[in-house]
């Protein structure tokens, strides 16, 4: 999941299905799963936020439909073990996507008081924040989960949309560079860099190492 590209969530996503089926009644595979589904939600819910008008129904049916496959590989989750860390996070990534921000955070605090150290904790803390506008607390999130997990490429691109909203193209050009020169097949990071207006004399990276 560290990768954060189409691919690599799917295949997540099929090796964590895999992992339930053969541990039924068991909440951390099947919390796994919801989350590898709710990552790829909220990357199309975000284009969906970003792209020319054509694009958006295209972003918009793939975000709802892996929404609702997610929560209720959450909320199954959930049920099957209420104090599962796993389970927690899943529940507040999933209510922060589809905004009910108060029981996202909610679900995020207790998650993050049983593992205050776990870097997908802070993220779903920060996706929470987001889903409550408070933007500081985000940032606050994402960057350290990105100091304690510096393989969590999807912090930095959310960084970057922190920083295309504040009004700081620049800021978020580097911390979308930066992805694509760990994982060139990041979508995600690609897309939104070329929604970016190019600076004077601005020059794009060359290849993609």
């Amino acid at each position: 999941m560290f990768l954060d590209d189409t691919r690599s969530l799917e295949d997540a996503t099929r090796l964590f299905t895999e992992a339930a089926r053969s541990a039924p009644g068991r909440a951390l595979p099947e919390a796994e799963r919801a989350f590898s589904l709710l990552l790829r939600a909220a990357a199309h819910k975000d284009l969906y936020e970003r792209v020319p008008a054509p694009e958006r129904d295209e972003e918009g049916r793939a975000a709802a439909r892996l929404l609702q496959q997610g929560a209720a590989a959450a909320r199954q989750a959930f049920a099957e073990d209420k104090d599962d860390v796993a389970a927690l996070r899943a529940m507040a990534f999933a209510e922060a996507i589809a905004g009910t921000a108060d029981r996202a955070v909610a679900h995020a605090d207790q998650a993050e008081r049983a593992a205050p150290r776990d870097a997908w904790v802070l993220y779903a803390k920060a996706a929470a924040a987001k889903a409550n506008r408070a933007h500081e607390k985000a940032v606050q999130g994402l960057s350290e989960a990105r100091q304690i997990e510096p393989r969590l490429l999807r912090a930095d691109v959310d960084l970057a949309d922190i920083s295309l909203d504040r009004g700081d193209p620049a800021g978020a050009r580097q911390l979308l560079e930066r992805v694509l020169r760990r994982n060139p097949q990041h979508e995600r990071a690609r897309r939104i860099l070329s929604l970016i207006p190019p600076e004077a004399g601005y020059r794009p990276p060359q290849g993609g190492n």
